[in-house]
C-alpha cells in the first residue's frame, strides 16, 4: 500500500544512516508510514466485518468490537471542549424543564428525589430475598417508563415466561388479578390493559439466558428499535460460556459486562439480584450491601443499590402465626446523592404494586 517511490526514499535515508552519514529528519517518513499502517488496518477490518455480515446470524458483539477498535492514534476523536459543550447543553435542557427527574423513574418518589432517576451508564440493582417482590418492582418500573412514559425498554426475563409477566402487568395496570372466568366488568378491564400493553414501547425476551446473547441482543435492538433502558430479572440466573471457577467469579464477570454495556450504549440497566439467606437468620433483618449473593463486585459495579426489606412480622388476623412482608425499601448505595435510608412502602403482591407511604 506504500508507493514504490516513497519506499525507495525511506530505504535510501536508512542506508545513509547505516553508512554513518548522520541522522536525517525521519519525522515525515514516519508519519507517512503510520498513515499507510492505518489504511492497512482499516482495509483488514473492512474485510473481516464484511465476512461476518455475510453469515446468516452475524455476531453483533464481534462486529461492535471490530468497529470499536477503529481509533485514531489510539485515542477517541472527541475533545474536552466538545464534551463540555454537550454537557452544557444537557444542563440547560434539565434546568429549563419543570420536572426534577433527569432519567428513568423508579416509581418511588423518595428514591427519585435522592437519585434524580436512572440515567445512561448506570447499573441499578434491585435486591431482595425470594418472594420479596423483586420482579414486581421491576415490572412496575417497566410499566411506568415504557407505557406511561413512552420510553423504549427491553426486559430479559430468566425466571418467568413472558405470558406470566403479561398477567402481572395486567394486574398492575387495571387492578385485576383473577383472569379465569371473568365477568363482563373484569373483561373490560382486561381488554383495556391489553390495549395499553399493545401500544407500549417495550420488548420482553424469555428465551435468552447467556450474558453474551444479552449483550448482542441489546446492541441489535439499540440499532433497529432504539433503547432507553434495559431490565434483567435476575443476575444470578445469567449463564456464561466463559470459564469461571466459582459462582462468585461468574457473577463478577457478568456484573462487569452489564456495567460496560450500560456505558457503551448509554442506557441504565436495572437488574434484580438475590440477597443471601443469612439476612433472614439475623435478629436485625435489615439488608446491607454485604448481603448481595455470590459476589461483592455487584456492589462495586452498581451506581444504585436498592434492597427490599422482607422480614417476619406478626399478623393480627392470623393470631400468633408470623408471616413475611415487604414494607420498606433501603437505598444502600447512590453515587449521585444521599443513601443509607429506608422508604416506607406497602406491597400488594397479587396486584404487583408498590406504593410509598
Amino acid at each position: 500500500l506504500v508507493p514504490d517511490i516513497q519506499v525507495e526514499s525511506i530505504r535510501a535515508e536508512w542506508e545513509d544512516i547505516m553508512a554513518g552519514s548522520g541522522s536525517p529528519d525521519l519525522g515525515e517518513d514516519i508519519k507517512i508510514l503510520k498513515e499507510y499502517a492505518k489504511k492497512r488496518k482499516l482495509a483488514r477490518l473492512s474485510l473481516e466485518i464484511g465476512e461476518e455480515c455475510k453469515l446468516d446470524r452475524p455476531n453483533i458483539v464481534v462486529l461492535m468490537e471490530k468497529l470499536g477498535s477503529i481509533q485514531v492514534d489510539g485515542v477517541t476523536t472527541t475533545t474536552n471542549v466538545q464534551d463540555l459543550e454537550q454537557f452544557e447543553r444537557e444542563m440547560e435542557i434539565r434546568n429549563s424543564s419543570h420536572d426534577s427527574l433527569v432519567g428513568m423513574t423508579s416509581t418511588i418518589p423518595k428514591i427519585d428525589e435522592a437519585c434524580g432517576g436512572f440515567v445512561g451508564g448506570e447499573l441499578v440493582v434491585i435486591a431482595g430475598r425470594p418472594g420479596s417482590g423483586k420482579t414486581c418492582l421491576l415490572l412496575q418500573d417497566l410499566i411506568a417508563n415504557a407505557i406511561d412514559g413512552n420510553k423504549k425498554c427491553l426486559m430479559f426475563s430468566l425466571e418467568m415466561k413472558r405470558f406470566e409477566l403479561y398477567q402481572r402487568m395486567i394486574a398492575r395496570i387495571e387492578g385485576v388479578y383473577k383472569l379465569d372466568h371473568p365477568d363482563e366488568t373484569t373483561k373490560a378491564h382486561i381488554y383495556n390493559a391489553i390495549g395499553k400493553l399493545k401500544h407500549g414501547t417495550f420488548k420482553i425476551f424469555d428465551d435468552i439466558f447467556d450474558i453474551d446473547a444479552i449483550v448482542s441482543q441489546s446492541w441489535y435492538q439499540r440499532e433497529v428499535f432504539g433503547v432507553d433502558a434495559i431490565f434483567v430479572d435476575y443476575i444470578q440466573l445469567i449463564s456464561s460460556h466463559h470459564f469461571c471457577a466459582t459462582d462468585n467469579s461468574r457473577i463478577s464477570q457478568i456484573s462487569r459486562q452489564l456495567k460496560m454495556l450500560s456505558q457503551q450504549i448509554d442506557v441504565p440497566i436495572i437488574v434484580g439480584a438475590q440477597l443471601n439467606r443469612q439476612v433472614e437468620a439475623r435478629d436485625d433483618q435489615r439488608p446491607i450491601l454485604a448481603d448481595l449473593r455470590d459476589s461483592g463486585s455487584i456492589e462495586q459495579d452498581a451506581s444504585i443499590v436498592m434492597a427490599l426489606h422482607h422480614h417476619k412480622t406478626d399478623n393480627p388476623i392470623l393470631g400468633a402465626i408470623a408471616e413475611r412482608v415487604t414494607d420498606g425499601i433501603f437505598l444502600l448505595k447512590n453515587r449521585r446523592g444521599p443513601a443509607y435510608f429506608r422508604v416506607e412502602v406497602s406491597f400488594t403482591p397479587w396486584l404487583s404494586e408498590f406504593h410509598q407511604l
